[in-house]
């Protein structure tokens, strides 16, 4: 129950628009697996080339 009430306007949201933030989760994951994945690197112009490898 109380995470209806934390959420409720999320969860109203979807049953009314059929939509989510999922984007936005997408997003901010893969953000944070890019700050994960380079953590610690010195050579900050190396970064954009490794980024587009992967």
């Amino acid at each position: 129950l109380k995470t209806f009430k934390v959420h409720y306007k999320e969860i109203l949201n979807y049953f009314n628009n059929r939509s989510t933030n999922a984007s936005a989760e997408s997003f901010n994951a893969k953000i944070k697996y890019f700050r994960m994945m380079y953590r610690g690197v010195r050579d900050r112009e190396g970064v954009p080339q490794t980024v587009s490898q992967n």
